[in-house]
């Protein structure tokens, strides 16, 4: 995979991320129970994730690996998602700022991962 796929998967990855957890939670106010928390924290990176290799593999994408999506879509979910999303006004008007900053997330998240690809691939 290229590093410009990397990153822009990983941005794709992290909006995901910021755009489905802002919207149930806003929505759908699922963080009342920890169960049902724990299953939303859990769920939302992994359908991502998913959804994110199906689409770039359709699209002409070398299918990114779920161990490169998956770590991503944590650490975009519980660093730059979560604290805008528990720490907001709870209004609709946020859900875009929340999915603008998890895009921030993933390109940051994915961006030692496409270094070391680049720097592999010029150095072979």
């Amino acid at each position: 995979m290229r590093p410009k796929e990397i990153v822009l998967c990983s941005a794709v990855i992290g909006m995901l991320v910021g755009l489905f957890l802002g919207s149930v939670t806003k929505v759908f106010s699922s963080m009342f129970f920890w169960w049902s928390s724990l299953v939303v924290l859990i769920t939302v990176p992994m359908v991502s994730a998913f959804l994110v290799r199906y689409v770039a593999g359709r699209i002409g994408f070398r299918s990114p690996g779920l161990c490169l999506l998956i770590p991503v879509a944590c650490l975009t979910e519980i660093i730059p998602v979560l604290g805008p999303t528990f720490g907001g006004s709870g209004s609709l008007s946020e859900i875009p700022i929340v999915g603008l900053l998890g895009a921030a997330g993933g390109t940051m998240w994915s961006l030692p991962i496409a270094i070391y690809v680049f720097i592999r691939r010029r150095s072979v």
